[in-house]
């Protein structure tokens, strides 16, 4: 049998209550302006190097779906004889996402087999207030290092791998 167990009384339910009504309110009040970038839009190439798949997120204020004037152009650039493909595009910021390759002397594959990788994106915008974070995202483990870099609409984001 289960032990009985007294309800508290009103003004002790009160005392309980009292600091989860308050953490609600200040998560209200507080959440618009934490985490900036979960309000962000992001788009998306999927690109396959030396074998290993990757993603590259380009991301911007929701303001972009709207300014964007043209393509978001993406150019990878890996060392010379590295293969590349593209896997997917998305519809980046309304115009879609024009992604090439390109391949540089000045890039090589470590004696530990890490590849080096540049990623250089452009986002067209009639705003050019906006800011634009590219990621390089590898999927699980392997030659490719994860890297970031942050720059203006309009202009080109150069983000290099390892940094």
């Amino acid at each position: 049998m289960l032990p009985a167990f007294r309800r508290p009384p009103p003004a002790s339910r009160l005392r309980l209550a009292l600091p989860l009504l308050l953490a609600a309110v200040a998560f209200v009040l507080l959440a618009p302006n934490a985490g900036a970038f979960r309000q962000w839009c992001r788009s998306d190439p999927i690109v396959l190097i030396g074998g290993h798949l990757a993603n590259i997120y380009v991301s911007s204020d929701p303001a972009i779906l709207g300014q964007a004037t043209g393509p978001t152009q993406v150019i990878v650039v890996v060392p010379v004889g590295v293969d590349t493909e593209l896997i997917a595009t998305d519809p980046g910021f309304g115009h879609g996402e024009v992604v090439t390759f390109a391949e540089s002397r000045g890039l090589r594959t470590r004696a530990d087999g890490t590849i080096e990788v540049i990623v250089t994106v452009q986002v067209p915008s009639s705003d050019r207030s906006l800011p634009v974070l590219v990621e390089f995202v590898p999927q699980g483990s392997g030659p490719l290092v994860a890297a970031t870099a942050q720059g203006r609409v309009n202009g080109w984001v150069v983000l290099r791998s390892p940094s």
